[in-house]
């Protein structure tokens, strides 16, 4: 089992997700990590859902800081030029070249007690790893002891965390598109899709707890995007199986 965390330049959450394993779990090492196996009990964020967060999260200006984050990176199949590895920025006094210190280490030498929460846990804890790691980046860069205040955040609209469904057939109702919507992304719906119908198709606001959510949701839909009439990326969603008649219906999902 793993959990994919990261917090943004405010010291705000961004990321925090058990991760649903791919593969049967052989040892746990609870004792590490302190998830339990019931913890991942309906889990469906799954490895691909973290790689489009990242990937939504990230541009190529974007810094990724982090300890052993090299490691972190492998594990999620995501790759990304712009890293401070603290790990690698610290040594060990007497060590030889290579020897890496542990994060408990390296917050307890150059963070102040109030803020070296690494070392208050019996278990790693992935939000305070990542905030640790960046004050531990900060303080090689000017020994800042604050993450700068959060400004505040302007409320999304509702079309920025949602998703346009166009081309609904006739015969889909409501329950149908949600629930398809929800099987084929795994990202839950924060309302229910009311569709409005027209001469042979329907359409209707799929609308999302946030962008990111949207976003998120958009990305792990499989298949190419295709341009619309407006040039906007827009792609398919299978409402069931088609009966095994192998003609599927669908709809188009793109984003406002």
């Amino acid at each position: 089992c793993a959990a994919a965390a990261a917090a943004g330049a405010h010291d705000d959450v961004v990321l925090d997700s058990l991760v649903k394993p791919s593969l049967p779990i052989k040892d746990a090492v609870e004792r590490v990590h302190g998830i339990k196996a019931s913890d991942l009990d309906g889990v469906a964020f799954t490895l691909a859902h973290a790689q489009a967060a990242l990937a939504q999260l990230c541009s190529d200006r974007t810094v990724l800081i982090g300890h052993a984050v090299a490691n972190d990176l492998e594990a999620l199949r995501f790759r990304h030029g712009c890293i401070v590895d603290t790990s690698v920025a610290y040594g060990v006094v007497g060590a030889a070249a290579g020897v890496a210190p542990s994060l408990r280490d390296v917050a307890a030498a150059v963070l102040p007690p109030a803020q070296d929460a690494v070392n208050k846990s019996a278990t790693h804890d992935s939000r305070v790893d990542a905030r640790t790691a960046a004050l531990c980046a900060y303080h090689l860069i000017g020994g800042t002891e604050t993450l700068p205040k959060a400004v505040a955040r302007r409320k999304h609209a509702r079309e920025e965390r949602s998703l346009f469904a166009h081309r609904i057939p006739a015969g889909v109702d409501d329950a149908t598109l949600k629930a398809a919507v929800e099987r084929t992304t795994g990202v839950a719906l924060a309302a229910d899709a009311t569709i409005a119908r027209g001469d042979a198709y329907g359409k209707c606001a799929l609308v999302f707890k946030s962008p990111l959510h949207a976003q998120l949701a958009f990305d792990t839909l499989a298949g190419p995007a295709e341009e619309d009439t407006s040039g906007r990326p827009q792609k398919k969603i299978y409402l069931d199986d088609g009966g095994g008649s192998g003609k599927r219906p669908y709809c188009k999902v793109r984003p406002f």
